[in-house]
């Protein structure tokens, strides 16, 4: 249930003053999006430029994918530096409400029907108040898994707590200088991630090299057979492993639930065989049910060992040499082409135990990594909480240091 106007019992204002509880229709007007069809569809540059849902992200506008109609828009649908576009209907559920700010950049374009803008002379401090888990728990309440959309009646209802104008300039002035020094960080920790992803791949790759000149390429063809899995209808499948239901259920993308049956040895490949994500390659050291959704690798050399396989298939990137034509699919001749070099077994051992001990190091250093990450989007989203209902001095909390001791504190626990 959205609050009362008279209600104030969840939150209390502590600083800043005038605050009132009111009504955002009371605040400013919420505007949907201008409704065209395909046929309007121009080239770039050809008509008018439409921002969509997809051109918001995390809480700003982006220009990519940016479409053009030619269609008559009206002036009141001409986006305005500081207006809100704010997505209302989405086929995701999770999408609906997220939003950002017009920026010079934006202003004179339109959006789509599928979006909302809300236009006010308190925007900069109600785009703040949209950023804020109050806004999340308000529009909540009214998606459900058959509605996904955000009205402009739910909106014009939504209740907000709002101050003076002069408190409202102070903290939208505090939040845009502290988020963005969060959003620094979480920026450089991403593009550490996206940098020890890189570092993983060159190592791997300096792991299986091998000389040219010693080791002749062999092709998976002569030391493989590659055949489908099994169907398995859903009342043969748990959600969870018992001793009545031991055995992995394998599809695609891994384990997907867990049966009484096995259709594949210890010691099986098994590589996704349509779908997005076909390619991706799994080991499995004990017996399971392969769906047929992917592909059974059963190796029928000696020269070579099942883990050394499973790494020659990572690195030969499947997924990219997939049949894009459709649905993406992978066959078991595209497993059969892959070629490799092969060296003794006991060098396999090494080299698969070099790749394990990297594997190891690299993934406990990013789940650090991303575990700041998520923390320091969880102390983002309670400082714009906590400013926008009045919880925190705005005016001496960034001075007291308590941001710069709160990021420091992230920072220390992922390296502890």
């Amino acid at each position: 249930m959205l609050a009362t106007e008279d209600d104030d019992a969840q939150v209390k204002p502590v600083y800043g003053s005038g605050w009132k509880r009111c009504r955002l229709k009371h605040l400013g007007k919420a505007l949907i999006g201008l409704t065209y069809s395909p046929d309007d569809v121009v080239d770039p540059g050809m008509g008018y430029p439409v921002l969509r849902a997809n051109n918001i992200q995390n809480g700003r506008l982006h220009p990519d994918g940016i479409i053009y109609v030619d269609a008559r828009v009206p002036e009141r649908l001409r986006l305005r530096e500081g207006d809100i576009l704010i997505c209302s209907r989405n086929g995701s559920r999770h999408l609906i409400g997220k939003n950002g700010k017009v920026t010079r950049e934006f202003s004179g374009m339109t959006f789509g029907a599928f979006n909302t803008v809300v236009r006010s002379d308190s925007a900069d401090f109600l785009y703040w108040v949209l950023q804020s888990s109050i806004f999340e728990e308000q529009t909540g309440a009214y998606l459900t898994s058959t509605i996904n959309q955000l009205t402009v009646t739910t909106l014009n209802n939504l209740s907000v707590l709002v101050p003076d104008l002069e408190t409202q300039r102070q903290i939208a002035d505090f939040l845009d200088r502290e988020t963005a020094r969060i959003d620094l960080l979480i920026e450089k920790k991403q593009r550490l991630v996206a940098l020890l992803d890189c570092r993983y791949d060159a190592l791997r790759e300096s792991i299986l090299a091998l000389d040219d000149n010693i080791f002749p390429k062999r092709s998976m063809r002569w030391l493989a057979r590659v055949g489908s899995g099994d169907f398995l209808p859903n009342e043969k499948m748990s959600p969870n492993k018992s001793p009545d239901n031991p055995f992995p259920v394998v599809g695609g993308n891994g384990t997907m639930a867990y049966t009484n049956r096995s259709n594949s040895p210890p010691g099986t490949l098994v590589i996704g065989r349509v779908g997005a994500l076909c390619g991706n390659v799994h080991f499995y050291d004990i017996s399971s049910w392969v769906t047929d959704n992917a592909l059974i690798v059963r190796l029928i050399s000696k020269d070579i060992l099942p883990r050394y396989a499973f790494e020659i298939f990572v690195s030969a990137r499947l997924n990219e040499k997939a049949n894009k034509n459709a649905q993406p699919l992978i066959t078991g001749e595209t497993i059969k082409r892959v070629t490799l070099r092969l060296p003794d077994p006991g060098e396999q051992e090494r080299r698969v135990a070099s790749l394990e001990l990297l594997t190891t190091q690299l993934t406990e250093l990013k789940e650090r990594i991303l575990s700041s990450i998520t923390l320091l989007k969880e102390y983002r989203s309670a400082l714009i909480t906590a400013a926008v209902t009045g919880q925190i001095d705005v005016q001496t909390y960034g001075r007291s240091g308590t941001v710069d001791r709160r990021l420091d504190a992230i920072q220390e626990e992922m390296e502890a």
